[in-house]
C-alpha cells in the first residue's frame, strides 16, 4: 500500500510552535528562521528607534540564536522557586550550543495548546549548568531541561535580553587566555 509523504506528530507540533513564536516576537526584535536545522532553529536581533531617522529602527548589536521545542504536553515540576516545565534535550546539542558556539543560544519551549512560550539560557541557569556537567561526566545521551513558568516570552523580554548580555560576558571570559 502506498501512503505518500507524511509528517510526524512532532513535526506538526514543531511547525505550529514556530508559528506561535514568530507571532509572539515583539516589534523591535527581528526573527530569522534558519534554513537548515543543525541544532539552531532561529536567530533573533534587537532593534531600537533611530533618533537620527524618525520612524526607522537601528540594530543594537544584540544578536542571539534560538532552539525551539514544541510540546502539547510539557511535564510540570515543582521546584524551589515555583513551578517549571521540563523537556528533554540531547547532551550533544547542549555541547554544541555552549562549548562550540560563540553566540548565546536561548532555548524556547512552546506549549502549543496554551500558546505560551517559555525560555531559558544556559549561563543564567546554575541548575542547567550543573545538570549538563553531570550528564557529560556520566555519559548521558539526554538531559531534562527546566523552563520556569515565570520566564515567558515576550512578557519577560527584558530578563531574556539581560540573560543574553550575561551569556556574552561568560562566552568572552571563557575565550580569554
Amino acid at each position: 500500500m502506498v501512503i505518500g509523504k507524511q509528517r510526524s506528530p512532532q513535526q506538526q507540533t514543531d511547525e505550529q510552535a514556530t508559528r506561535i513564536l514568530i507571532g509572539k516576537t515583539p516589534s523591535g526584535i527581528v526573527f530569522r528562521e534558519q534554513g537548515e536545522d543543525y541544532g539552531i532553529d532561529c536567530e533573533l536581533e534587537q532593534f531600537t528607534a533611530n533618533p537620527d531617522r524618525p520612524g526607522f529602527e537601528k540594530s543594537t548589536g544584540v544578536l542571539f540564536k534560538g532552539q525551539l521545542k514544541g510540546t502539547a504536553r510539557a511535564r510540570e515540576l515543582e521546584v524551589a522557586d515555583g513551578t517549571a516545565l521540563s523537556k528533554q534535550f540531547d547532551v550533544d546539542d547542549l555541547y554544541y550550543w555552549y562549548e562550540q558556539l560563540s553566540v548565546p543560544v536561548i532555548l524556547f519551549l512552546v506549549d502549543v495548546d496554551t500558546q505560551v512560550v517559555y525560555w531559558t539560557e544556559f549561563y543564567s541557569d546554575p541548575d542547567l549548568r550543573a545538570g549538563y556537567r553531570r550528564a557529560r561526566q556520566g555519559g548521558q545521551a539526554s538531559l531534562s531541561v527546566r523552563f520556569r513558568k515565570s520566564s515567558t516570552f515576550p512578557e519577560t523580554l527584558e530578563g531574556l535580553l539581560q540573560a543574553v548580555e550575561h551569556a556574552y560576558e561568560c562566552i568572552a571570559l571563557s575565550a580569554a587566555p
